[in-house]
Formats: C-alpha cells, sequence, structure tokens
C-alpha cells in the first residue's frame, strides 16, 4: 500500500516538472519574439519623431517575413514598405532564392517599385534574414494584366 502512494507522489511529481518545462518553453519563445518586434520598432521609430497618423508604436510586426512594395534596394539589404506603410529591412545573400514571378531570378533584379513576399528569420538587428523572395505582379496594378497575358501566350 505505501509503494502505491509513492509511485503516485512520484508521478504527480513529474507531471508537475513536465508542466513547468511547457510553459518556461512557451516563455522563452514569446520573449524573444516580443524582443525581434521590439528592437525593430524601436529602431524604426527612433529614425522619425513621431509615429505616423495611425500607428502605434506597441504594435507587433510579423517576424518572419515582409510583404510589400520594395521602397529601397542597396545590396545585400532592401527596403519593404508594407500595405500598413511599415518599412521592413530585408537582407539578401547567396543563400536566398529568389523567384521573379514563375522563372528563376537573383538578388540584383530586385528593384524599386516592385511587389515582394519576402520569407525569412528575424536577425538581433531587428531585420529579416530572407530565405526566399518572390517578386510578383502588384495587386489590382497594370503588371497583374501584363503578367496574365505573357503567362497564358507561352502555354
Amino acid at each position: 500500500m505505501n509503494n502505491i502512494k509513492h509511485r503516485k507522489a512520484l508521478f504527480i511529481v513529474i507531471a508537475v516538472i513536465a508542466a513547468l518545462l511547457v510553459f518556461q518553453a512557451g516563455v522563452f519563445v514569446g520573449y524573444h519574439k516580443a524582443l525581434f518586434s521590439y528592437r525593430g520598432d524601436e529602431r524604426y521609430f527612433g529614425m522619425i519623431e513621431k509615429p505616423a497618423p495611425g500607428m502605434a508604436i506597441d504594435d507587433f510586426s510579423p517576424s518572419h517575413g515582409a510583404v510589400g512594395k520594395v521602397v529601397s534596394v542597396t545590396l545585400p539589404s532592401f527596403v519593404v514598405e508594407s500595405p500598413d506603410n511599415r518599412e521592413e529591412t530585408v537582407i539578401v545573400d547567396n543563400g536566398t532564392s529568389v523567384r521573379m514571378f514563375r522563372g528563376n531570378a537573383s538578388t540584383t533584379d530586385i528593384k524599386p517599385d516592385e511587389f515582394v513576399v519576402v520569407l525569412g528569420e528575424p536577425d538581433q538587428a531587428g531585420d529579416i534574414e530572407a530565405r526566399f523572395v518572390r517578386v510578383m505582379p502588384a495587386p489590382g496594378g497594370a503588371t497583374t494584366t501584363l503578367w496574365l497575358s505573357t503567362s497564358t501566350s507561352t502555354q
């Protein structure tokens, strides 16, 4: 009887320790995501006197990519302006896969005023280290019509 009580107590202790470890892992991941977003906002808002209308300093930015129009290109980085007027700095290197519409491209093919979708990982400075960049037609723009007519004529 005493042996059964010891087993139950040991099981409860192990379950509590496992629950605490899972909780601590969640805290760790959340802390690093918040730290990335804070550093990006701190650097962005440090360059301007006050935030743009409609932007709150405590808004969290997406940490693993960017979507929007290329504002400037100074390789190995470029700046993307998202539809909500947030600017993200994207860093590219030789390991970055770049696709333009349906074909392959290189980082030198990224030009200002193009619409891009970027997937990557955040770095300590709050920039996005791109692993994949796709240059796409702007939503609802004239480029969309040109791209559709080109892609259907080649099939």
